[in-house]
């Protein structure tokens, strides 16, 4: 009977998570719920270290909705930032305000997820441009990253015509992860090496006069006894010049090399967010736990437009392809409209 009954408990637990899982409301958008959404931002024009609020509208018809909960996250198009994350769980005439911080110039994704009250998840995006002293990763930029710990000033406005991390046509991202020193002795993280990124460096980000800066610190202290935390928002690995496409979900391997002469080969998952759950590996007395990476765009799939590029369209071709060289400067490029939030 006693066995039977360690045997039966396990199968409950599994079904209730099944059902838990099959339960998980999907996220809709706001026209298929037959609901409105709009967000509004105050001031119009935000500025980084600027109190500013964030009010979101949510209407059926001409009927407010009050009893929804609101999670408005902002994410930057940068790698190595912390999202800001707000919740309201009550609106009043429909209307959900809270505060926001800008807490670094560039351009932003802000998400809308909209829980009503029959567990409809409605998610909609925003796209916002905050100016400020910004960061500018292009190849024409003056970028002193020097391993004492200048900080670089990085342009991400979207005067540069770049999505997010730009060099030379490619994109960056960030590598996370927790190192755990079990041996007596002290340890430093001194190199990492992959194959889809042409540089790698290592960063901190930190936050000064409300302005989040990064710094090429080149290695990361892991005192015996302690772990280092790789995390956006702090420390982490810069992947620069993204060589392939990392979608979520993939897995890419990462040589991660020490003082000690240890090193470690390690699979970071893809994602948004760390894994729940991760492979452990070790290198000599360290662990390394919980890698991964955020998804990135290869530079293949980036369109160059800039002046350095070298588009050969030559005339052996059909007829009907397109000589952009100097001497076929008859081509009239009329200009096209562009929306931004």
């Amino acid at each position: 009977m006693r066995r039977s009954l360690f045997l039966f408990v396990p199968v409950i637990l599994l079904l209730s998570l099944l059902v838990l899982v099959g339960c998980r409301p999907e996220e809709t958008p706001p026209e298929e719920a037959n609901v409105t959404l709009d967000i509004n931002v105050e001031p119009d024009e935000p500025v980084v270290g600027e109190a500013s609020t964030i009010a979101v509208t949510l209407m059926r018809g001409d009927e407010a909705i009050n009893d929804a909960s609101v999670e408005i996250r902002g994410d930057m198009n940068h790698a190595g930032m912390q999202p800001v994350i707000r919740t309201v769980e009550e609106g009043t005439d429909g209307v959900y305000t809270t505060d926001f911080d800008w807490t670094m110039a560039g351009d932003w994704i802000v998400t809308v997820n909209a829980t009503l009250a029959d567990d409809t998840v409605v998610t909609q995006e925003f796209s916002y441009t905050i100016p400020g002293e910004a960061m500018d990763m292009s190849d024409d930029s003056d970028m002193d990253m020097d391993s004492e710990g200048d900080a670089e000033s990085m342009d991400m406005s979207s005067e540069d015509g770049m999505s997010g991390m730009n060099m030379g046509g490619g994109s960056t991202t960030g590598g996370y992860m927790l190192i755990t020193n079990g041996g007596d002795s002290d340890d430093v993280l001194v190199g990492v090496e992959a194959d889809f990124a042409n540089d790698i460096q290592i960063h901190e980000t930190t936050v000064e006069n409300d302005m989040a800066r990064m710094v090429e610190v080149g290695q990361i202290d892991i005192p015996a006894g302690e772990t280092a935390t790789l995390q956006p928002g702090g420390y982490h690995v810069m992947f620069i010049d993204v060589t392939r496409n990392l979608m979520v979900g993939d897995e890419v391997e990462i040589t991660l090399n020490f003082e000690s002469g240890a090193s470690a080969a390690v699979t970071a998952v893809v994602g948004d967010e760390a894994p729940e759950t991760s492979a452990e590996y070790t290198a000599g007395d360290l662990t390394i736990t919980g890698v991964w990476v955020r998804p990135a765009a290869a530079a293949s799939d980036d369109m160059d437009m800039s002046g350095d590029s070298d588009m050969d369209m030559d005339s052996d071709a059909d007829s009907e392809d397109m000589d952009m060289s100097e001497e076929s400067s008859d081509m009239e490029m009329e200009p096209t409209a562009t929306a931004e939030s």
